[in-house]
């Protein structure tokens, strides 16, 4: 900033009386680190949480929020780059390191369990070291060559930043800025002028002359000035990370005589923190799952008079922030939000899973387990996405641990040769800064080979999971699962389980009433209004009825009622997963405590064997065997037609 060095305003002794009462002086000395989180303590499963300085700073600066956020859950340390610190944020030591600072928190978070993620929170030029840091084009292809996606960013959980400069500060905008016109004359004489030495130099005015002498004279105030190429050309936060981005808002007037002048720029009102306008400082935010966007802290009003009357009430300004309990209670949000958020879809996307499917446990990339050879088929990948099935039916969230935070169960497939496995349902907890896998249930145990078969998960108020599901019966082929089941998971504080199965009939299932549709007891009527026609003839007075691809009927004119029913050819089954191929023993299992009687000595009729099994409904089930062993064929029936069609209807 190109300032006059001797020129002086009326005004220039009141006004820097009134910011020395006003604002505190910045800590004299550095605090020690808060305990558990100096360079040699680990990160464990703890939430990295990386404080980034300014301009002209230090890590000295965060040494309180150091202290305040070191805690049994974050690991809160500071980046430092104090020797450099007025060069342009692409200096190896600055955007650069600070790529590497974060992967490195990262990696350990990684190693020590946790969630392998960083919180980010950045003060001033901090802001734009992290844009720089997060971008291959910028930090020189660190972890990916320039151009790729940068594992920098995808080590980024959240990021806020203080009066990050953005668009530049109005301090440099040239006679662009009326708060410019105004500070910049007053700020040169006081830095540069006589007044300099007899005003006497304590730590605020230390500070802010340094400031304003090094916008002069370094590269990165220069490239603070709104519109410089630097600006222009740095990228912006890394994409799908959420930033908040926080400005102070401070008001600047000054007492002439009995009117209150009003410092600021015309038709905006901003002079944001003396330092960055809140435009600037808001210019990079997004709110991704409920956080990020912007956010203020009022910092109070600086009046002045030029009598030396001072009415201050200023609170904070640009080179307190890192100290402000204003501006920390919004880095608070940013590490509570993350530590008890609930789990969302988006999260799950990039959540790790255990070992599934032969693949061995990892971490999903865009909802798929990258990194597997093609021989191996197709890796575990997130059912919600690129399934045909509805997200919103793959899906469950709440509390499935019982901590009180917003866990998640999805359905998760693979498959090898273009042949499906039976689904997972894989559980995550709500950790730190993201889903951590607690476990999975492989759907096979509960419904057989019943391929990439649910249709629907479901919380419920208990903390379990409910999955309504297709269900492969022992008589159906893999492909082709012909029943329906429910299934309860749950997590038992080591493993899921599936605390209850219930097998539901299909649309076919021959059970005590009928098979599917098709009910004993029903009369003609009924049965056209199903599709059915009657028969040529008579069966010793019974009629039979069919209709393409549905069970046969045997009906009774003189009751007008159906009789006895049989499954259409090819396999058929009960809803307990009794069918064609099924044992006699699993007959006798399945239907333990119902009426069974032994028609193995061949009374089902026309030299037939097997059981009748009823419910006391009035409804029965003959179940036939050709050998003595196995199932070989069905029938519903009242106990009169039960086995063979022999009874007749006269």
């Amino acid at each position: 900033m190109n300032v006059p060095r001797r020129r002086r305003l009326p005004v220039v002794l009141a006004v820097i009386l009134g910011l020395v009462a006003a604002v505190a002086v910045l800590p004299a000395s550095r605090a020690e680190a808060a305990p558990g989180c100096g360079p040699s303590d680990p990160v464990g499963t703890r939430v990295p949480l990386l404080l980034v300085h300014g301009f002209i700073s230090s890590a000295k600066a965060w040494d309180s929020a150091v202290k305040r956020f070191c805690s049994p859950t974050v690991y809160a340390t500071a980046f430092d780059y104090a020797k450099v610190n007025s060069n342009w944020v692409t200096d190896p030591l600055i955007g650069p390191q600070l790529a590497r600072t974060i992967l490195a928190l990262a990696d350990a978070s990684r190693r020590g369990g946790g969630p392998g993620k960083v919180l980010v929170a950045a003060h001033s030029m901090g802001g734009l070291a992290v844009r720089c840091a997060a971008d291959g084009r910028c930090n020189g292809g660190i972890g990916a060559p320039a151009g790729q996606a940068s594992p920098v960013a995808q080590a980024i959980a959240a990021v806020t930043t203080f009066d990050t400069p953005n668009l530049g500060t109005f301090l440099k905008s040239g006679g662009k800025s009326l708060v410019s016109d105004a500070l910049g004359p007053l700020l040169s004489s006081l830095c540069y002028g006589d007044q300099a030495a007899n005003l006497g130099m304590n730590d605020l005015l230390n500070g802010l002359c340094a400031m304003v002498r090094a916008f002069g004279t370094s590269a990165a105030g220069a490239a603070f000035t709104p519109g410089s190429d630097e600006l222009a050309n740095l990228p912006a936060q890394p994409a799908g990370v959420p930033v908040q981005a926080v400005a102070g808002k401070a008001l600047l007037t000054v007492r002439m005589f009995w009117q209150d002048l009003h410092i600021y720029n015309a038709g905006t009102s901003d002079t944001g923190d003396f330092v960055v306008s809140r435009a600037s400082a808001q210019a990079q935010q997004r709110e991704v799952d409920g956080f990020g966007g912007i956010a203020e802290v009022d910092c109070g009003s600086a009046k002045l008079s030029i009598t030396g009357k001072d009415d201050s009430k200023l609170k904070c300004w640009h080179m307190t922030e890192t100290g402000d309990s204003g501006f920390l209670d919004q880095v608070q949000r940013m590490v509570q939000h993350y530590l008890t958020a609930p789990l969302t879809a988006a999260a799950l996307r990039s959540a790790p899973v255990p070992s599934l499917c032969d693949f061995p446990a990892g971490t999903l990339v865009n909802s798929v387990l990258p990194g597997a050879p093609p021989s191996a088929g197709s890796p575990p990948a997130l059912v919600a996405d690129g399934s045909g099935r509805r997200p919103m039916d793959t899906m469950a969230f709440g509390d499935l641990n019982g901590d009180g935070l917003g866990d998640a169960a999805a359905v998760v497939n693979c498959n090898k040769g273009g042949v499906g496995w039976p689904d997972n349902i894989v559980f995550w907890a709500r950790g730190p800064a993201g889903p951590v896998a607690l476990g999975s249930y492989q759907m096979g145990d509960a419904v057989g080979d019943a391929r990439g078969a649910t249709e629907k998960v479901t919380y419920q108020p208990d903390g379990s999971v409910r999955v309504e599901t297709l269900d492969a019966r022992s008589y159906d082929q893999g492909c082709c699962p012909s029943g329906r089941a429910i299934v309860t998971l749950k997590w038992d504080g080591t493993k899921v389980v599936a605390s209850d199965v219930r097998h539901l009939g299909g649309p076919d299932d021959a059970s005590f009433a009928g098979v599917g549709a098709v009910k004993l007891g029903m009369t003609a009527g009924q049965l056209t209004q199903l599709g059915y026609t009657a028969g040529p003839g008579d069966y010793y007075g019974c009629v039979l009825y069919g209709a393409s691809g549905k069970p046969s009927v045997q009906y009774n004119p003189v009751s007008n009622k159906v009789v006895q029913i049989r499954p259409a050819a090819g396999p058929a089954g009960t809803a307990e997963g009794i069918g064609i191929g099924s044992t006699i023993s699993d007959v006798r299992a399945k239907y333990a405590g119902k009426n069974i009687e032994n028609h193995l000595d061949g009374s089902f009729g026309q030299g037939m064997n097997g059981l009748l099994v009823g419910d006391g409904s009035g409804g029965w089930i003959s179940f036939m065997t050709d050998d003595g062993q196995f199932v070989s064929g069905m029938s519903v029936s009242d106990h009169q037609h039960m086995g063979a069609m022999e009874a007749g209807c006269q």
